[in-house]
């Protein structure tokens, strides 16, 4: 659905938004349209679609939102219906043909069936009108994701250096301690040969002595013992 909102009231540093529906309005850098300025909530409105048609709720803000003037919690939005979040006034532009839908029964805010849902009397009072300070309105930046692989796999983050390089250093730091150590036959290659060698050699050892046999070769080192100490 192509929509976007023309800023006819107030002052901002640019004169329209295009929607990307649907889309949550306010201050705070989770939302989709950033309104910075000190009437606007944090997380102030969002307008969505519904049947065809705009509509607009009042996601808990302190100032409000108003409607072609009317303070609401939740409205549709018809094409050159003027929308004002803080200190902005936005002219709707859309293509609609037929009816306009109600809102849904029970909907966020009750008062399902109609196309408008008023605010209360004491809620009217926390509804602020716009004033003549600028706002600056930008779209909240995104947070990039690496890009996958052909194969689907998305790459670890770009540390500066590769694996591949960093492994290489390491490995080259690693011989020259084997090097001081151990001499010529300490790289990392010979360390990584004997290991193979080794698991080679324990696959060819004798087995392990019987526990009888274990048993007595107890008993000789304790008489041997006991002769060095001239008891036996």
């Amino acid at each position: 659905m192509e929509a976007k909102l023309l800023v006819v009231g107030g002052k901002a540093n640019r004169s329209e938004v295009a929607l990307n529906l649907p889309m949550l309005f306010g201050r705070s850098p989770d939302v989709d349209m950033i309104i910075d300025h000190k009437t606007v909530s944090r997380r102030h409105c969002e307008v969505y679609e519904l049947d065809g048609a705009l509509a607009v709720r009042d996601d808990g803000s302190l100032n409000g939102i108003l409607v072609d003037g009317q303070p609401v919690r939740e409205a549709i939005l018809k094409p050159g219906s003027k929308l004002t979040i803080g200190p902005l006034t936005f002219q709707v532009e859309y293509a609609h043909t037929g009816e306009f839908p109600a809102l849904p029964e029970g909907g966020s805010r009750g008062g399902g069936g109609q196309e408008t849902v008023l605010l209360g009397m004491a809620e009217t009072q926390r509804v602020q009108l716009p004033t003549d300070d600028q706002a600056e309105l930008r779209p909240a930046s995104p947070v990039a994701e690496p890009a996958a692989t052909s194969d689907g796999v998305i790459p670890p983050a770009d540390l500066g250096d590769s694996a591949a390089e960093i492994d290489a250093a390491d490995l080259d730091g690693f011989d020259l301690m084997l090097d001081d150590e151990f001499g010529d036959e300490g790289s990392s290659a010979d360390v990584a040969a004997d290991a193979g060698d080794d698991s080679s050699d324990r696959d060819s050892k004798d087995p392990e002595p019987e526990p009888s046999a274990m048993k007595d070769t107890a008993t000789d080192d304790a008489d041997d013992f006991l002769k060095e100490l001239g008891l036996s």
